[in-house]
């Protein structure tokens, strides 16, 4: 090709671009430069072109979430197609997935989701170990009415239900679901089997079940308490009761010292106008009052009388609802626990063994140092 004809040709192809640009909407893109030689001048052609705006999608933290559960559940789904039995970790991701699609169809509600969530995957579809271990599955999403955190109590719970080909378990996914042969029935792992469990120690007489006496040796006392304001009031186990909230009617002076005796970490709710009569027990370690109603920093030794008198007063004088007990009992016999409640919430004490992982190994606790009724747990109101 000779140089006009090389010049002519970059003229038209200039020519193309300049109306290509003009056809374009709004954001500016620069074509790569076309270039020609004569001689020792190099000269270039560049046309700006308009375009549409680039638009970025941005993830909250919550969508980056539901993003992975999505992404494992939908492996888990593959897994299962192929005939594998679930693992603890697939079977959660696989259950949540499916809820969370449900839940965006928009098309069900949070006690149908509840019910929905048991018949997603049966024994046969998963590992015996993962019953036992999967004991709840919780989902957040948005419903047409708001946002709803959707629990699934005991989703692994039959061994077969009315989807006995998958298709609640693959849904969303668009996979072909396998024959329903290639799950042979299985039964889930005893309780004893399973990694981790816990064997309570059994009382030598098979008819009495063996239980855990709470705040041993602690004065008791039981009283009228009534909320006399328009909202639940919520108290916990180890909130000093004598200043809790003001709208609650009691003997503040002789509460003084004193907590609810429950186990630790629960709590007793107060309803608006509900009358109850309650078991307090006195307070443990040193004895101190400190924080609450009406102390302003203060701390108070329980049995300083002066420093209670003055108290009172100003806890009536700040409104609260103080009214001297007409009939104080005593109680003779505190609070217990089973031995299978204890280890359900606080763990295995004396005398219980732990199957360590999926070993044949057992250990057996030889001593327990906590004083029952005194555990570090979380619980509202505390």
């Amino acid at each position: 090709m000779t140089l006009p004809d090389l010049r002519s040709t970059l003229m038209v192809a200039a020519v193309v671009l300049s109306r290509f640009a003009a056809s374009m909407p709004a954001s500016r893109q620069t074509l790569p430069h076309v270039r020609r030689q004569q001689g020792q001048a190099v000269e270039s052609v560049s046309a700006t072109l308009q375009g549409p705006m680039i638009s970025r999608m941005y993830l909250s933290t919550k969508d980056q979430d539901k993003l992975l559960l999505s992404t494992t559940g939908l492996l888990a789904q593959r897994r299962l197609a192929r005939g594998l039995r679930l693992n603890l970790s697939e079977a959660t991701a696989l259950i949540a997935c499916v809820l969370q699609e449900l839940i965006r169809d928009g098309q069900s509600s949070v006690s149908q989701l509840m019910q929905v969530g048991k018949e997603i995957l049966r024994f046969r579809h998963v590992q015996p170990s993962v019953p036992g271990g999967l004991s709840q599955v919780q989902v957040e999403g948005t419903f047409p009415d708001g946002t709803f955190l959707v629990t699934v109590h005991s989703p692994i719970c039959s061994p077969s239900g009315r989807d006995p080909h998958l298709l609640l378990a693959l849904y969303g996914s668009f996979i072909t679901p396998p024959p329903n042969l290639w799950f042979e029935h299985v039964q889930p792992s005893l309780e004893h089997d399973l990694p981790g469990a816990i064997v309570v120690k059994s009382s030598p007489d098979v008819l009495t079940s063996q239980s855990i006496s709470l705040n041993v040796n602690r004065s008791q006392i039981r009283i009228e308490v009534t909320n006399t304001g328009d909202r639940p009031i919520e108290v916990g186990s180890h909130y000093h009761f004598s200043l809790t909230n003001p709208a609650l009617r009691f003997d503040c002076k002789l509460a003084l010292g004193y907590r609810l005796d429950i186990p630790a970490g629960t709590s007793v709710r107060f309803e608006p106008g509900d009358q109850q009569m309650v078991t307090m027990v006195e307070i443990g370690g040193s004895g101190l009052v400190a924080g609450g109603n009406g102390l302003e920093g203060q701390i108070l030794q329980k049995d300083d009388t002066l420093a209670i008198a003055a108290l009172i007063p100003s806890l009536i004088a700040k409104g609260s609802e103080h009214q001297p007990a007409i009939n104080v009992e005593r109680p003779v016999k505190g609070v217990e626990m089973s031995r299978e409640a204890y280890a359900n919430m606080f763990g295995p004490t004396t005398g219980d063994k732990i199957h360590l992982a999926d070993t044949s190994l057992w250990v057996e606790v030889e001593h327990d140092h906590t004083c029952y009724g005194e555990e570090l747990k979380f619980g509202g109101g505390n």
